[in-house]
């Protein structure tokens, strides 16, 4: 009797939400856990474990600023992000266990915030539209969509990817705001005052969201979704539905005619960044279309072989029909947007959710020179669709027992599929494999496994062993270069193993390398891992030949299709390296046609007036630095500029004081 009074209170008590959301944040916790043991990965270098900002020692005023401001990862530079890592930094040092965890925390205090946004917008819906939900239907329903949000397989690569917390930091925010301004909507139709919590949301939440990264700022499109289809601009007074609708109107629609005027001057801005990919923007556009039910794929119906960290194998759209599949691609989206429209009065939250994964997508998926598949862009917009899913459940199946079984499933399968990748994500050799047999036609999926063998090369000591692994890494690294002859890094990396290995080099294969350099269009990658060369052989880290890297400098910077930032950055790379050679006239000479390409960049006019004063052609250099002092300058370019004066006049000081000095003698 004792026995089934206690079952009966314990079944009680896992019927309500929020105890079962405590539970699905456990197994989320323990599904994740096996991930957390991989290592760093593709852009988590360029961030974290090559950005020596981000890898402090002390919690001063000026490193934590230098830290925030340290990389171009966006218009805003991201600093909220890269404080983070920073703080990860300082308390654990380079431990990639370490940095997983706290993206881990993230993901799960964003589930439950995702539960709270969700009871909030169902809540102020039923307040002024669905007067049948009550609250234990909608805490279901929140428990359901936070639930499927936190064991989506799709949401792995925020949580495992270091360098995507800048991802799952702006989700926080954003669902924060979202969950703000909804509990505030709920109570302005309650006729109380719901503006502080509304501005909560606009003036704390966006900010934050968006200084993580800028997808936050889709924030006021999605507050401008919830009204049109869920709340309707619903308030007890009028004056307060009049300041709704103008503040939207100031908020979002001001916003995006301005954006849109921007973008259509400074066209030039953004439009460059396809003078160095591989599609023009009207082929990323269609692509885009193809790429978004590809999304859709890997949310209803996920396969293990279909996920990955790289998706470069996507084939692009050449045209409407070039695949075939791209006409049809472009109409549904086209379909799913009228959709929303119509669904807008008569299925209010299923016009929001499909409308919410839409403009989810509206940033990143568009018109900007992106790379054109990455997983991680879906950690928002999925929101939209597992609202769809848990409302879906709970007003569509009228069976209790039947809604349960069906959830259940559902979150079964899915904890499953995610489980199953994060304990492959825990073993890099095992993730890479796996990655390489999943994606055959992967560049860098294959680039990646070779780097890994090469690892491995290097520290193991019997030679059999090392052969093995050289071997291995070799068949990676051409493999990845037959998949996109376009990815140089491959033969560079197969070279610096050679060098570093000591195997016999392939001068033939060095010539034809240095003939794809002048001639091939450099991809972002390429450039990056030459000027990762650059530092490894000056900081005499690394076995390269001096002829061969600047016989590849030589003829990159001759490439007819380098242009803009990706040319000056080649040209101060190979300064650089002639100035450690003693080549201090051609260095000056290169660091001359930086400046000239891009005349507004005040560290490629810093870069050649040192040049200048350090080959003593001092007035020239006090003429480089009076023109810089009438530019606007970051802090950072400011202080290496006093600094420069001020060596400079030293200098020229100690240079009158020695021939003061020998006047006097004679």
């Amino acid at each position: 009797m004792i026995l089934a009074k206690k079952i009966s209170s314990l079944w009680r008590v896992t019927q309500r939400p929020y105890i079962g959301l405590i539970l699905v944040l456990l197994l989320a916790w323990g599904i994740y856990a096996p991930g957390l043991y991989g290592g760093f990965l593709f852009d988590d270098e360029h961030n974290i474990t090559d950005n020596t900002a981000v890898q402090i020692e002390e919690l001063s005023v000026e490193s934590l600023w230098q830290a925030a401001f340290s990389t171009e990862s966006g218009p805003l530079k991201r600093p909220l992000s890269l404080l983070s890592f920073a703080f990860n930094h300082y308390i654990s040092g380079l431990d990639p266990y370490a940095f997983k965890l706290v993206n881990l925390f993230v993901h799960l205090a964003t589930g439950i915030l995702v539960y709270l946004a969700v009871w909030q917008l169902l809540a102020a819906y039923r307040r002024c539209r669905q007067k049948t939900l009550n609250d234990i239907t909608i805490s279901w329903m929140s428990f359901g969509c936070a639930a499927l949000w936190l064991l989506h397989p799709l949401n792995l690569t925020p949580v495992l990817y270091v360098v995507q917390r800048m991802t799952s930091l702006a989700a926080f925010f954003t669902f924060a705001g979202l969950g703000l301004y909804a509990w505030g909507r709920r109570r302005q139709m309650e006729g109380k005052n719901g503006w502080i919590a509304i501005g909560l949301a606009l003036f704390i939440a966006l900010p934050l969201g968006a200084l993580s990264k800028e997808n936050a700022l889709l924030l006021p499109l999605f507050i401008l979704l919830a009204e049109l289809t869920l709340f309707q601009f619903s308030a007890v007074r009028q004056s307060t539905r009049r300041l709704l609708i103008a503040g939207n109107l100031l908020i979002v629609v001001l916003p995006v005619i301005l954006g849109t005027l921007y973008l259509l001057f400074y066209a030039d801005w953004w439009l460059r960044g396809y003078e160095i990919k591989e599609f023009t923007l009207g082929e990323r556009l269609l692509t885009e279309a193809r790429v978004f039910w590809y999304y859709l794929q890997l949310i209803f119906f996920p396969r293990l072989a279909n996920f990955g960290l790289y998706h470069d194998d996507f084939a692009i759209s050449h045209g409407w029909l070039e695949p075939t599949t791209t006409l049809p691609a472009v109409l549904g989206v086209m379909a799913l947007g009228m959709a929303c429209l119509l669904l807008r009065k008569r299925a209010p939250v299923f016009a929001f959710g499909l409308g919410f994964f839409l403009i989810g997508h509206s940033m990143e998926s568009t018109i900007f020179s992106l790379e054109l598949v990455h997983e991680h862009r879906n950690y928002t917009p999925l929101f939209g669709i597992a609202l769809m899913l848990a409302y879906g459940v709970g007003v569509l199946i009228p069976q209790r027992s039947l809604r349960i079984f069906v959830a259940s499933t559902i979150l079964v399968l899915l904890s499953t599929i995610t489980a199953i990748r994060a304990d492959i994500w825990g073993n890099p050799l095992e993730h890479l494999l796996v990655s390489a047999r999943h994606h055959p036609h992967s560049a860098r999926t294959h680039y990646d496994a070779g780097r890994l063998f090469f690892q491995l090369a290097l520290a193991e000591k019997a030679e059999a062993g090392r052969e093995v692994y050289y071997q291995r890494g070799k068949e990676f690294f051409s493999q990845a270069y037959r998949n996109d002859p376009r990815f140089l890094s491959a033969p560079l990396a197969m070279l610096a193993m050679d060098h570093a290995l000591t195997k016999p080099v392939d001068e033939a294969q060095v010539k034809l390398l240095a003939q794809e350099l002048a001639t091939t269009p450099l991809t972002p990658f390429t450039i990056h891992n030459l000027q990762k060369i650059n530092k490894c052989y000056l900081e005499k880290q690394c076995q390269w030949s001096q002829e061969h890297l600047g016989m590849f400098f030589s003829a990159a910077i001759e490439n007819p299709a380098l242009v803009h930032q990706a040319k000056t950055v080649l040209l101060t790379e190979y300064s650089i390296f002639l100035l450690a050679k003693g080549d201090l006239s051609q260095a000056l000479q290169l660091a001359e046609k930086a400046k000239k390409v891009n005349p507004k960049d005040p560290q490629l006019a810093l870069n050649y007036a040192a040049l200048l004063r350090y080959t003593g052609r001092y007035q020239e250099a006090q003429a480089e630095y009076a023109a810089l002092g009438a530019l606007p300058l970051s802090d950072l370019h400011a202080r290496r500029l006093q600094g420069e004066k001020k060596a400079l006049e030293e200098l020229l000081d100690n240079l009158d004081k020695g021939v003061s000095t020998r006047n006097r003698d004679e």
